[in-house]
C-alpha cells in the first residue's frame, strides 16, 4: 500500500494515515481495540517524531517518540489530575465521572501496561502484578517500587481504591450504588492529603 488510506487489523485496531511500501510512514491516527489512540508521526510502522497518545482512561502523553517509545520531553495530562481539579472547583459529579472512567479502565486494561513507565508490553511478556489490588502491573520490581512511592497519585494511594473497585464490580456491567462510596472516599482522601 502506498499513499493515504485506512486499514483495519485482525486485532480490531484501525490505522488511518499515510503508507509507503506497505508500512505506516508519515502522519496517521491509530485507534487501538483497547480504546487507546495515537495521533502523530510514524516511520517504518513505528511511532517516530511528534505525537499524542490518548489512553482509554483519559491520560494523555504528548511529545517526541522514537522507535515506538516515548523519547525526550513528554507532556502528561492525567484524568486523575482533571478529576481532582473538578472536585476542588465543586464540580463533584464531573469529578466522579472522570474517576469512575479511570478506575473502570484500570481494572479492565491494567494487565498490558506498566504503571510506572507506561509502556505497553507484548502479549507473551510476563509482568509483575501488585499482590494487593491485583490490577497494577509492572515491567519489573524496580518499576513496582518506583510507582508505589512516586507522585501524588502513587500506587500507595491508588491501591486500596483499585482493590475495592475490582472486587465490587467484578463481572458486573453496572456500578453498584455501594461503589459510589469508594469515589467519595477517594476525594475525601485528597482533601486530607
Amino acid at each position: 500500500m502506498n499513499g493515504k488510506g485506512k486499514y483495519t487489523y485482525a486485532s480490531g485496531d484501525i490505522h488511518d494515515g499515510e503508507f509507503k511500501d506497505d508500512k505506516i510512514n508519515g502522519k496517521g491516527k491509530h485507534t487501538y481495540a483497547s480504546g487507546d489512540v495515537y495521533d502523530g508521526e510514524y516511520k517504518d510502522d513505528k511511532k517516530n517524531g511528534k505525537g499524542k497518545f490518548t489512553f482509554a482512561n483519559g491520560d494523555v502523553y504528548e511529545g517526541e517518540w522514537k522507535d515506538d517509545k516515548m523519547n525526550g520531553k513528554i507532556k502528561h495530562t492525567s484524568l486523575l489530575d482533571m478529576a481532582q481539579e473538578q472536585h476542588f472547583l465543586g464540580e463533584i459529579d464531573s469529578a466522579r465521572v472522570m474517576l469512575k472512567r479511570y478506575l473502570d479502565v484500570k481494572v479492565k486494561q491494567g494487565h498490558s501496561q506498566c504503571q510506572s513507565c507506561h509502556q505497553f508490553c507484548a502479549q507473551d511478556e510476563i509482568m509483575a502484578e501488585c499482590s494487593v489490588c491485583k490490577v497494577a502491573r509492572y515491567c519489573n520490581t524496580a518499576h513496582s517500587i518506583e510507582a508505589w512511592h512516586n507522585g501524588r497519585f502513587c500506587h500507595k494511594v491508588m491501591c486500596p481504591f483499585l482493590l475495592h473497585w475490582r472486587k465490587t464490580n467484578e463481572g458486573k456491567d453496572n456500578v453498584e450504588p455501594s461503589s459510589i462510596a469508594i469515589l467519595n472516599d477517594f476525594f475525601e482522601s485528597l482533601d486530607v492529603a
